[in-house]
């Protein structure tokens, strides 16, 4: 499979990359956050304005991903795909649900490979069936080209569980799931299929907080604690009697519960925190079951959304509405000050940040889309460099590829943002 979230040179001798696009939420396995765009810079980035916006589909946009020159956002249980260029519809199709709504509140996502879109499903589909919690559509058709069966779940006494948050790495994809039955009773984890849709293994060690990110053998994954999975299925993984599927567990999990969306880049797995701290593990883990965090950060408020890293810093956003910057590498202590802050608070972020070009992006709930230079102000508070007045809020990251910004709002419409013509 191609990975999508590599980047296409326009010409040997760009000074900037435009043909890039941003294929996972988060970006890449890894979930850095961190795009390969550099169309829109720190010293541009006050001449944005807006390109094109879409009639609003009444829910809000879960997610959206940048890839084969569309933009593909799910809202509610709607997979659309508009043209990257214009905002003009491809196509749309509604993802599959079973007849009585378990769990309405657990939302579809999105990622791009080979010309394939993966959906995870608002819901999977009823006990026996044959649709699975996770499709593939042609990203120019929207046919269901692949479908990643879940194996029936009727040991459970439920539904086929729903499958969200695909990523494609290595020749598979990895995505979580959630089971709901009795009363709410939920079971939540890993799930790693093969190319051909069988599932290779899945966890089912509790709550998830978080999608899972991917680097190298490793799928790492917040299931309240940050756990480490094999990610061929091979250590802590075996056959299970009561389950119709193979079962892994942690080869480590963090000493630290409450934690969301890991974003992993380098020798270093950084995970947000319900209790308003960043934390950092060593990606390798500690060589013991339960590992502590190399160390921490706190915001002063908690933190919904995950990390993002780029240019040896690493950045979150708080409830509170503020904005950190931190710098990856620790700096010899247990608990670390921030690089920069924002100024002041700006209503309250639930998205991860999304950074390109040395500009970083985050959309608030007070109906805002906010760019700050990455790099900071060279003060220990910074403004945002540009602001744009969406009229709804954003609890989905902002996409940056084809030298555009895109935002999905809580009205469930699509916004695109770029420079002037000849600028």
């Amino acid at each position: 499979m191609r990975r999508g979230w590599f980047c296409t040179m326009v010409a040997a001798v760009a000074l900037s990359t435009t043909g890039c696009t941003w294929s996972f939420v988060g970006f890449d396995p890894g979930r850095t956050g961190s795009g390969a765009d550099a169309t829109i810079t720190p010293q541009n980035v006050k001449q944005l304005q807006l390109a094109w916006k879409t009639a609003p589909l009444g829910d809000p946009v879960n997610d959206l991903v940048v890839d084969d020159n569309a933009v593909f956002a799910t809202a509610g249980s709607k997979l659309v795909a508009y043209e990257q260029g214009t905002g003009v519809p491809r196509w749309s199709v509604d993802l599959p649900q079973p007849p009585i709504d378990l769990f309405s509140n657990v939302f579809g996502s999105l990622g791009s490979a080979g010309g394939v879109v993966y959906a995870g499903n608002i819901e999977g589909g009823p006990s026996g069936s044959t649709t699975g919690g996770l499709r593939g559509y042609g990203s120019r058709t929207g046919a269901v080209v692949w479908t990643g069966v879940f194996p029936d779940s009727s040991p459970l006494r439920g539904p086929r569980p729903s499958v969200r948050a695909p990523l494609v790495t290595g020749g598979v994809v990895v995505s979580d799931w959630i089971f709901s039955c009795c009363m709410n009773e939920q079971i939540l984890g890993v799930a790693v299929y093969e190319q051909n849709g069988a599932l290779r293994w899945a966890s089912t060690d509790g709550r998830l907080t978080g999608h899972p990110a991917v680097a190298g053998n490793t799928v790492y994954a917040s299931v309240d604690t940050l756990d480490a999975y094999d990610l061929a299925g091979t250590t802590n993984c075996a056959a299970q009697p009561q389950l119709p599927m193979k079962v892994c567990t942690p080869l480590w999990q963090s000493s630290v519960g409450g934690l969301n969306t890991p974003s992993v880049a380098g020798s270093t797995v950084f995970a947000t925190g319900l209790d308003g701290n960043l934390y950092a593990f060593a990606a390798g883990g500690c060589g013991q079951s339960t590992c502590a965090p190399l160390w921490s950060a706190p915001t002063g408020a908690g933190i919904v959304g995950g990390p993002a890293v780029a240019n040896g810093l690493v950045y979150v956003a708080n409830s509170a509405g503020r904005v950190f910057a931190f710098t990856a590498e620790g700096c010899g202590q247990s608990s670390c000050p921030p690089v920069w802050q924002s100024a002041r608070s700006f209503g309250s972020f639930s998205a991860s940040p999304s950074i390109a070009g040395g500009v970083l992006f985050i959309g608030s709930s007070n109906k805002v889309l906010y760019a700050f230079a990455a790099a900071g102000c060279g003060a220990p508070t910074c403004a945002p460099r540009w602001h744009y007045k969406t009229n709804a809020g954003v609890d989905a990251p902002v996409a940056v590829a084809y030298g555009r910004v895109f935002l999905g709002g809580h009205d469930g419409s699509v916004s695109s943002f770029g420079l002037p013509p000849g600028s």
